[in-house]
C-alpha cells in the first residue's frame, strides 16, 4: 500500500517539476538538450493554451541569452549557415573550444545587461537570378549572426504554430515539395485549375522596419526582447530587412502573416491563398474568381509598401485550357489527376546564384557541393518527366562554369535526384504536407 502511494507521490512530484519553467533551465544534460527541453516546454504551453503560453513569455530573453542556446545557433550556423567572416574578419573555425564558450557567455551577459550591440556590416554584391543587376547581401559578424540565430531557435517554436495553414517558406518541416504537393491535392481534389501566380517585389528590401516593430510588439510582447530585436534589424534607412541575416525570414514571415495571410483569410470563403517566403500562388475555380483574387490582392498590399512582379495577364493561368504555370522554379501543367512537372528556367538561374555565392564563402568548393545536393533535394517533382541524365549533366556543366570541379558525379546526382523524386511521391501519396526526414 504504501509503495503504491509513494509511486503516485512521486510522479506526481516529478510532473509538477517538469512542468516548472525553471526545470527547463536546470544544468543537466548537454546544450543539445537544453534547446529541446524548450522546445518541448513551448509546444506544450501552446497546445494547453493562450494562459500558458502568457507564462511562457517572460523566459524567452534569458534563453536566448543562455550560453547553450548561443550555443546551438553556433553549431548550426557553423554547419549551414553563411561561413563568410564579417567586417572583424572572425571565422568559427578560428577559436577553441574554450574561446567559443567564453565568448557565448560574454555575448549572453551584454543581452541580458542590455548592452550588447550589433557591430558593422560588410556588403557583398551577387548577381540576380535574371542576369540584371545583382542583389546586395549585408554580412555582419559571426557573433551577430549568432545572436540573430539564438532568436530564432527561441522564439521560433512559439511564433511557428501560429503561422497560416498555407504558409511554407521558412518552417521547419516545411519546403516547396510540401507546397507544390497541397497545391496539387486542391487542385484536382476541389476543382481549382486557374492559379495566380505571383511574385513580391524585392520583398526584403521593402518591408517597413517601424511596421516589423509593431507585428514583434504583438506577437512577443516582452519588452527586452523586443528591444533587442529592435537593435538587430536596425538600419539607416529604417526600411529593409537584411538579406541574409538569421532572424531576416522569420520577421519577413511575422510581416506576412500578419498582413497578408490572416487578412486574406476573411472572408473564410476566399479561394486558398498559399506562400512560400515571397512566392504566392492563389488557386481559383474560374477566370473571374482568378481576376477578383490577383485585385484583392493588390489592395491588400499596398498598405505594406510592397508590389507585384506581373501583370494580371501573365499571373494568372488555367491549367485545364492547356496554360502552364510558372510557380517555384517549376513550370507546371494539367496532367489529370496530378499535376505535370518540370524545371522552369528560373530554377537553374537559381542554382547559378547558389553558386556564385558560394565563391563568397571560405571553404568555396564545399559550399558548392553543398548547394548542389540542396538544390537537386528540391527538384524531385520534376523527375518522372524530365529527361533525368540531361538534367544531372547541366548541373555538373553549370557547376565547371563557376569554375567548382570537385563535385558530385554524374551518377551520384542520378541517385540523388531519384531519392528526392520518392521523397516527393510520399508527399503526393499523403495528401497533405508532412515533415521532413531532415527538417
Amino acid at each position: 500500500m504504501y509503495e503504491g502511494w509513494w509511486r503516485g507521490f512521486a510522479e506526481g512530484w516529478l510532473a509538477r517539476y517538469r512542468d516548472r519553467p525553471e526545470a527547463v533551465d536546470y544544468h543537466r544534460g548537454t546544450h543539445g538538450e537544453f534547446l529541446r527541453r524548450h522546445e518541448q516546454w513551448v509546444e506544450d504551453a501552446v497546445q494547453t493554451g493562450p494562459d500558458k503560453v502568457a507564462a511562457v513569455r517572460p523566459f524567452l530573453l534569458k534563453r536566448v541569452a543562455d550560453a547553450r542556446s548561443l550555443r546551438c545557433a553556433w553549431d548550426k550556423l557553423r554547419r549551414k549557415g553563411g561561413q563568410a567572416p564579417g567586417p572583424n574578419g572572425h571565422r568559427y573555425e578560428d577559436l577553441d573550444e574554450s574561446e567559443v564558450w567564453s565568448l557565448l557567455r560574454a555575448l549572453g551577459k551584454a543581452i541580458r545587461d542590455a548592452t550588447y550591440r550589433p557591430g558593422p556590416e560588410r556588403e557583398c554584391k551577387i548577381p540576380k537570378r535574371s542576369g540584371q543587376g545583382y542583389r546586395t547581401l549585408r554580412i555582419r559578424n559571426i557573433e551577430d549572426r549568432v545572436v540573430e540565430k539564438s532568436v530564432v531557435l527561441i522564439v521560433q517554436p512559439l511564433l511557428d504554430p501560429y503561422f497560416a495553414e498555407f504558409s511554407f517558406g521558412y518552417r521547419p518541416g516545411r519546403d516547396r515539395r510540401h507546397a507544390l504537393a497541397m497545391a496539387e491535392r486542391l487542385t484536382v481534389a476541389e476543382g481549382r485549375p486557374v492559379w495566380v501566380c505571383q511574385d513580391l517585389r524585392d520583398a526584403y528590401d521593402h518591408v517597413s522596419l517601424a511596421r516589423v516593430r509593431d507585428v514583434v510588439g504583438k506577437r512577443l510582447p516582452v519588452p527586452g526582447l523586443r528591444a533587442l530585436i529592435r537593435r538587430i534589424i536596425d538600419t539607416p534607412t529604417k526600411k529593409g530587412l537584411r538579406q541574409g541575416g538569421p532572424l531576416s525570414p522569420l520577421l519577413l514571415n511575422m510581416f506576412l502573416d500578419h498582413l497578408l495571410d490572416r487578412r486574406w483569410s476573411k472572408p473564410k470563403d476566399a479561394p486558398p491563398l498559399m506562400r512560400v517566403a515571397d512566392d504566392l500562388l492563389i488557386l481559383c475555380r474560374s477566370m473571374e474568381e482568378a481576376q477578383s483574387a490577383h485585385a484583392k490582392l493588390q489592395t491588400l498590399l499596398q498598405p505594406t509598401g510592397m508590389s507585384l512582379k506581373h501583370s494580371p495577364e501573365k499571373a494568372i493561368r488555367d491549367l485545364s485550357a492547356g496554360e502552364p504555370a510558372h510557380w517555384l522554379g517549376f513550370m507546371i501543367g494539367h496532367g489529370g489527376d496530378r499535376l505535370a512537372v518540370r524545371l522552369a528556367d528560373d530554377c537553374w538561374d537559381e542554382l547559378h546564384e547558389h553558386l556564385a555565392l558560394a565563391h563568397t564563402e571560405p571553404d568555396a568548393p564545399l559550399r558548392a557541393v553543398a548547394s548542389i545536393n540542396g538544390w537537386v533535394d528540391q527538384m524531385g517533382p520534376a523527375y518522372s518527366i524530365t529527361d533525368r541524365q540531361h538534367d544531372c549533366q547541366r548541373v555538373i556543366d553549370i557547376a565547371h562554369q563557376h569554375g567548382f570541379d570537385e563535385i558530385p558525379g554524374l551518377q551520384d546526382l542520378l541517385d540523388r535526384y531519384q531519392e528526392s523524386y520518392a521523397r516527393w511521391s510520399k508527399l503526393r501519396q499523403a495528401g497533405q504536407t508532412i515533415p521532413t526526414e531532415d527538417a
